[in-house]
């Protein structure tokens, strides 16, 4: 092991970094509260949070002007959008910001309904996220023909499974590198590959928003045509994020207003003006982050290599959590574990779902709660999903998402309350209805 990793384990700097988890506040050191819900939002280092507050205090100026202060400020802003180039390695394609990844995936369907013609066709990966199979089911209105891609029983995309579907009608495919109920890891990079040997002119859509917070992201690789996430998922400010190579946004219509200039990518898909600006500058501090878990001063030039050796230490010591937590729940006939059965980081990230014998989903977050453990139950927007492994949508999973910034100690409480959870749950009702 590591001296980064057994320092990572053996001291707070890490969570120390954290406001949220360092204060006194409602989840602070003091709570006694654990986060097991980061698939959902994770929180914040303070590099972000005092961006933010220098932007608002030092840099809040209109941009896209011809004056000194706003072309400072507009700088300051495409320096922060290459912070995000750089942590996806997106080279000099396009990195478009918005609202929500929901938004964005939306968008980007609206803009290809424009060019897609009755009978091309669209390949979607059942273990999708509803918000990437929504917005493609909407195009059958106009003809578009939409052909379900199947996982396999632990959650994969397999190849085999999609082989029969691409044809030379196939305009996009569209899959998650990792699934927010399953938390498989997917290999992107064959499967593109393979499904461009059947079809060279295939558009893929990959959804990274449970990959990017535990997986160092690189869409240059895996050779995708998009690729999105939400980047508060991953200790980033709250923006959804669209990568997507410049030749593909060439080819669909923008959406903004009709006498802006079409070559102006973010114009078309960041309609208005500066959306969130502080939260974009935010980003230089991620800069930050990863030098500090590298323990290297904040002035050291970020590099790529320094993003992929932080990543490496998030990623090894969320191995300690992941194997520690699957293997209880392995070794309990009563609990059920949806997806990969391994904890080995090469097939999965901390993303856990689960389901008691006996227990519904809903005592068992009640439970959670009532001992500050902070865990998710429900369908988790996975309808498909839970269709095909026979999960009711009313009962759903429950499910325990970790971050680097988790502690042993908190993973052995949770686990004490799971072992104790027929008798904790005596006395909770069944559902909150």
């Amino acid at each position: 092991m590591s001296n980064d990793i057994e320092q990572a384990i053996t001291s707070t700097y890490i969570r120390d970094l954290f406001p949220a988890l360092s204060g006194v506040g409602l989840v602070g050191s003091k709570s006694g509260w654990a986060l097991f819900n980061n698939a959902a939002c994770s929180q914040t280092p303070h590099f972000l949070i005092d961006r933010e507050i220098e932007y608002v205090t030092l840099h809040n100026f209109n941009t896209g002007e011809s004056s000194l202060l706003s072309k400072q400020t507009t700088e300051k802003l495409d320096s922060a959008r290459d912070v995000i180039k750089l942590w996806l390695n997106a080279g000099d394609e396009i990195v478009v910001l918005g609202q929500s990844a929901t938004l964005l995936v939306r968008l980007l369907a609206i803009a290809y309904g424009h060019i897609l013609v009755p009978g091309d066709e669209i390949i979607v990966s059942t273990s999708n996220h509803e918000c990437n199979i929504s917005p493609w089911l909407d195009l059958q209105k106009q003809g578009v023909v939409i052909r379900f891609w199947e996982f396999t029983q632990d959650g994969y995309n397999c190849i085999d499974n999609v082989t029969s579907l691409v044809n030379s009608r196939t305009k996009i495919v569209t899959f998650s590198n990792t699934s927010n109920l399953l938390g498989e890891v997917n290999n992107c990079k064959e499967l593109i590959q393979d499904i461009r040997a059947m079809n060279n002119s295939v558009v893929v859509v990959v959804d990274g928003a449970q990959y990017v917070p535990h997986k160092c992201p690189n869409v240059q690789d895996i050779d995708c045509n998009f690729y999105f996430f939400a980047s508060y998922k991953a200790c980033a400010p709250g923006f959804g994020v669209l990568y997507g190579k410049r030749k593909d946004f060439d080819s669909i219509p923008g959406l903004g207003n009709r006498y802006q200039d079409k070559s102006n990518y973010l114009k078309q898909f960041e309609i208005g003006g500066p959306f969130q600006a502080g939260n974009l500058f935010a980003f230089h501090g991620l800069t930050d982050y990863f030098n500090t878990i590298l323990r290297q001063p904040i002035s050291t030039v970020c590099t790529r290599d320094i993003i992929v050796r932080a990543y490496q230490v998030m990623e090894k010591f969320e191995q300690f959590l992941i194997t520690k937590f699957i293997e209880f729940l392995l070794s309990k006939s009563c609990y059920r574990l949806f997806g990969p059965k391994t904890s080995s980081i090469k097939g999965r990230v901390g993303i856990i779902s689960f389901q008691h014998s006996t227990i519904s989903p809903y005592k068992i977050e009640q439970v959670c709660s009532s001992n500050n453990l902070y865990v998710r139950q429900g369908h988790l927007q996975a309808y498909r999903i839970c269709e095909r492994l026979g999960i009711a949508l009313d009962v759903g999973v429950v499910r325990v998402s970790f971050m680097h910034y988790n502690t042993v100690e908190e993973v052995d409480k949770l686990i004490g309350v799971l072992d104790r959870i027929e008798e904790l749950a005596v006395d909770v009702p069944a559902s909150n209805s």
